[in-house]
């Protein structure tokens, strides 16, 4: 088997790029690759607990489908309903109050291309099969798109992404609310141009946090319960294009996000900030891959001291932050990860795509 230096010297905690490498075996946890019995990607992931996890992502054909963690293997992959008129679905994020309550938002379109579909989607997971619930399509909205979805309870769930409304407009952030009956949409903070949120987590149901970008650089905005308002974000100075991809709260007091941001130089770098429930502040992430860019997609934190990011560098590659610092992690066998979700300090699952023959199928990379 041939083995690339940099991964080598990356495996033995070895400096390599200026920093140091943490094995993943320090914590008696590793990273092992799961296939998924589909071809396309897996683009996010929720657990209940170490042995139910559910997973949606993209299949071959343009199709969004779901798998069933077990604990100890990935069940068949079930294609989510396809809306009528619809050509192509796109599973953006899944979350789940318990196993056989899962919801799952993304996009549909009856375009031949997926970068096309324009029209938010959001489906209900009952244990054995989805079905199609009614977003609101924004009045006049030629885009509506969800980017990513929690539920605090079977009966509330909130899913976050971008509308335009009218021909030759801006994107304005969107969020919509499930009741347990019917979606509403919420008044969302729009600071800029081309507002987008892309992720949310909740320590509770009156306290929620959704991250993205816009023409002013990061966005992150919080619920209170009763209303959507900016929260004052902070971009590395450095940073052209940028983006918050990923958010994780463990109380409303500390909430973690990660992303990414060209620099100077076009190449891309992954980041991530902090929020210890005044402001947020910068945090120093480990950079894989200076030469070709990398970038940070998703995270989930079981404290204040127990975070865990993935990402793509060209490959599939994981970071730690145990409460002081973050340190990378070998993720083997992927091409690139999207969303991870975390159980406890060392029971994660992430969702992401490998190659096999040419082929980009589905993986889920299990850290226990």
């Amino acid at each position: 088997m041939k083995v690339r230096f940099r991964e080598l010297k990356r495996w033995l905690g070895l400096s390599l790029l200026g920093f140091a490498v943490v094995p993943a075996f320090a914590s008696g946890a590793v990273w092992s690759a799961k296939s998924v019995a589909v071809g396309g990607g897996g683009v996010n992931v929720a657990c209940v607990s170490a042995s139910s996890c559910l997973q949606v992502g993209r299949a071959s054909g343009k199709f969004a489908f779901g798998s069933v963690w077990n604990g100890s293997s990935w069940g068949p992959s079930v294609l989510l309903a396809l809306p009528s008129g619809a050509t192509g679905t796109v599973g953006r994020d899944v979350a789940c109050s318990s196993a056989t309550a899962c919801t799952a938002v993304g996009e549909w379109g009856n375009s031949a291309s997926e970068s096309s579909f324009e029209v938010v989607m959001a489906e209900r997971w009952n244990g054995k099969t989805w079905a199609l619930q009614e977003p609101i399509v924004p009045a006049g909205a030629v885009i509506s798109r969800f980017g990513g979805v929690v539920c605090v309870s079977a009966e509330s769930c909130t899913a976050v992404g971008a509308v335009q409304i009218g021909l030759g407009t801006q994107l304005k952030s969107l969020a919509e609310h499930w009741n347990g009956k019917v979606w509403a949409v919420q008044t969302t903070a729009n600071p800029g141009e081309k507002d987008t949120l892309s992720s949310i987590s909740c320590a509770s149901a009156e306290s929620c946090t959704a991250v993205g970008s816009s023409s002013l650089g990061t966005l992150v905005e919080h619920w209170n319960g009763k209303e959507w308002a900016v929260q004052t974000s902070v971009n590395p100075k450095e940073a052209k294009e940028i983006a918050l991809e990923g958010v994780s709260c463990s109380s409303a007091e500390a909430c973690t996000a990660v992303g990414r941001y060209s620099n100077s130089a076009s190449i891309e770098a992954p980041f991530a900030e902090r929020w210890n429930g005044k402001e947020w502040a910068l945090q120093e992430v480990v950079n894989p891959n200076k030469t070709s860019g990398a970038r940070l997609n998703g995270v989930s934190c079981v404290s204040a001291e127990s975070c865990t990011a993935v990402g793509s560098d060209g490959s599939g590659f994981a970071e730690h932050w145990n409460g002081k610092e973050w340190a990378l992690q070998e993720t083997p066998g992927t091409t690139g990860l999207e969303g991870v979700a975390c159980t406890s300090a060392t029971s994660c699952i992430a969702a992401g795509s490998t190659l096999t023959g040419g082929i980009t199928e589905d993986i889920g990379e299990l850290y226990s």
